[in-house]
């Protein structure tokens, strides 16, 4: 069984898979069915209530307007109240859960079938740094790692806050670049399609006890 590490950038707006390539030392984007590495967060049932996400949806959905679709499903799932969920139009039979897991399958579906392999063993996917603060969204981040584990195309899901991601990518291409680790403090702007995330990140870089350098990263 041939087995890879796949990251889900999982947005509001837009989402985003990607992998790294060993031959080359880089993180390469999975492109769409439009092959756009942009994959829209957007999802809708067709004339035979055939599940439709991504480009799918987008173009159905313009050939159909007014047709019932589902946006901002991630930032929905911790959402409890039924009278907020049905003026979004989702219901219990298809709440942000449900719609979430269906997209993420197919997304997975076609990395999988983009890259040649039959299971993944690490998926890294992530998620607003909000939900790590907030009591309310609090949840969420444990909702979003319980739909991927229902799927079952998975050996591991770990679930991070966006910024972390973003700061290990930059201290990634830091040390490939200069051959250097980097300490100190990073700036991360988020101009996403619906919100603007400004967060400070700090990164302090140890060496363990058996020489090898680690990472911590405070958001």
């Amino acid at each position: 069984m041939k087995k890879m590490n796949l990251g889900i950038d999982f947005g509001s707006t837009y989402s985003m898979l990607s992998y790294y390539n060993q031959v080359d030392d880089t993180v390469q984007a999975i492109q769409s069915q439009n092959s756009s590495k942009y994959i829209p967060s957007i999802a809708c049932f067709g004339d035979d209530d055939e599940f439709l996400s991504g480009d799918a949806a987008k173009t159905f959905l313009a050939s159909a307007p007014g047709w019932p679709s589902y946006r901002a499903f991630k930032m929905l799932l911790p959402e409890c109240d039924p009278k907020r969920l049905e003026r979004r139009g989702y219901s219990s039979e298809r709440s942000p859960r449900h719609i979430t897991r269906e997209f993420l399958r197919q997304q997975l579906l076609m990395a999988m079938e983009s890259c040649e392999v039959d299971r993944f063993e690490n998926v890294i996917i992530c998620i607003p740094a909000v939900w790590n603060k907030e009591l309310y969204t609090m949840s969420g981040k444990a909702i979003l790692r319980d739909v991927c584990r229902e799927l079952d195309m998975m050996d591991k899901v770990t679930v991070v806050s966006e910024p972390a991601a973003a700061t290990a990518y930059f201290v990634y291409n830091y040390r490939k670049n200069t051959r250097k680790f980097y300490d100190g403090l990073i700036l991360i702007v988020d101009y996403g399609g619906g919100t603007l995330d400004i967060t400070l990140t700090k990164v302090n870089t140890t060496r363990r006890a058996d020489g090898t350098q680690a990472m911590e990263i405070d958001v």
